[in-house]
């Protein structure tokens, strides 16, 4: 899956979670300026699962800054599963 795609597939997530996407929304956003609460991102997280057909481990996301760590997280996570 290509970068802009899971760009794309995150801004859904966002969006389906109730939150606006960042204007400057890219790979550099920082995962706590888009003001999800811990609920929140887990249900961000599910619905990303959902829509990918992956696992993600909190363990593996909990320490991720940004969206481009994310992204990475997630692409190995797809890249994986296929």
């Amino acid at each position: 899956m290509k970068r802009d795609e899971l760009i794309a597939l995150l801004k859904v997530a966002i969006e389906e979670s109730g939150r606006p996407v960042p204007d400057s929304f890219n790979e550099s956003t920082l995962i706590s300026n888009l003001g999800f609460d811990s609920l929140d991102f887990v249900n961000f997280l599910f619905e990303a699962e959902d829509r990918l057909g992956i696992i993600l481990e909190m363990e593996s996301v909990a320490p991720l800054k940004t969206i481009g760590e994310l992204m990475d997280l997630i692409a190995s996570k797809v890249s994986s599963s296929s």
